[in-house]
């Protein structure tokens, strides 16, 4: 129990959620939210863990090949799904065959119908405005259209903008934010399609969203990078004492950057990814503090930008960059309330699924009457 005590309490501490009252002796019922919190400082220790395990001893991973960055994130889905099983988390090209090979699609909607959608729709001008500018870009757009484009800009109901556009082109279309190769300089990746769709159900109105194809090509090209970034940062890590962490954090967003554009998983890839820059700084002995900048959401400002430097250096929605935010929310695990030495292995203390529930539900309140 003590061990159990104590990674637990690790878990929540690193990701800014105490369960400790305030007098410290005793243990307090958390929110709803408990396991959630639970699961993801649970998966960053275990992804830090396996991350100093591998690049220490360059221990091989069970299908003998190096440990990459696909060994690491699939710690983050396992505990994904354990600490969810409705919502299981899947690699896209782990499906079937034919759905792989035909293009997963993931949609993920800013304005549907009629309606706002709440949790993107603060993302929507920023988008909007993206989507508007490569919509000039198009070889095939002639001057009305054009036209048509400017007095959607101009518009301040979304509908309006959105009908405008749609009546403009005749039909439902999308564009392409395009992605710089970090491995391959000049190359361009297919990046988020931004879309606009006609809806008729259960209302008439129009859906404009995000989309990640998940097709084998694009997912080679991905895998390309990811290794790529993924190299440099087990390049500046094993320099130990004179590793440069500001470059090392660069590299990590830039990992970051291109794991949620490129959208391997079939949900989740936000959330895993945010456990990876955790798990990466724990590693190199940092710890990142909650929380994120108010209104931001990290995913969304990589997807809507073309490169890991536009994404770290331009001002996101709260106004600072991602960069003044991660310098400013980093701090070495020396100034933590945490004996990271002393913190057992996740892998070992939790070898299979029951271990797991056990531990998350260690720290899950049990419903009102409960016994």
């Amino acid at each position: 129990m003590e061990c159990i005590n104590s990674i637990s309490d690790t878990g929540l501490t690193l990701i800014g959620n105490d369960s400790k009252s305030n007098s410290g002796s005793e243990r307090n019922r958390i929110d709803v939210f408990s396991r959630q919190y639970a699961m993801g400082g649970l998966a960053s220790i275990e992804m830090a863990q396996a991350v100093k395990e591998a690049w220490s001893l360059r221990k091989e991973s069970r299908g003998g090949d190096s440990f990459g960055w696909r060994n690491f994130w699939d710690i983050a889905c396992r505990w994904r799904c354990v600490s969810d099983p409705k919502t299981a988390v899947s690699w896209i090209d782990g499906l079937t065959k034919e759905s792989y090979e035909r293009g997963f699609g993931l949609s993920t909607p800013m304005f549907s119908h009629q309606c706002r959608v709440i949790r993107y729709y603060p993302y929507y001008k920023k988008a909007f405005e993206r989507f508007s500018n490569l919509t000039k870009e198009l070889e095939d757009t002639t001057p009305e259209q054009l036209d048509q484009v400017d007095q959607a800009m101009k518009e301040t109901d979304p509908l309006g903008q959105l009908k405008r556009m749609h009546v403009a082109f005749n039909r439902g279309f999308y564009v392409v934010v395009s992605c710089d190769s970090s491995a391959a300089p000049g190359r361009e990746l297919e990046g988020t399609r931004l879309t606009i769709q006609e809806s008729h159900h259960p209302s008439t109105g129009y859906e404009f969203s995000i989309r990640m194809p998940g097709t084998p090509s694009r997912y080679s090209k991905f895998s390309i990078e990811l290794d790529y970034i993924w190299g440099k940062i087990e390049a500046e890590y094993r320099k130990g004492p004179d590793l440069d962490i500001e470059e090392y954090s660069k590299l990590v967003m830039s990992l970051y950057f291109y794991w949620v554009i490129f959208s391997p998983l079939s949900r989740g890839t936000a959330a895993c990814g945010i456990l990876g820059i955790c798990a990466l700084h724990l590693a190199a002995g940092y710890c990142i503090r909650p929380p994120q900048p108010d209104g931001v959401q990290l995913d969304w400002e990589a997807i809507l930008s073309s490169s890991p430097d536009a994404f770290l250096s331009q001002p996101t929605r709260a106004g600072e960059t991602v960069l003044e935010w991660l310098r400013g929310r980093r701090v070495p695990l020396s100034e933590v309330d945490v004996e990271w030495g002393n913190v057992p292995l996740v892998s070992q203390l939790c070898p299979d699924i029951r271990k797991m529930q056990e531990l998350l539900n260690h720290h899950t309140p049990r419903p009102a009457g409960g016994k």
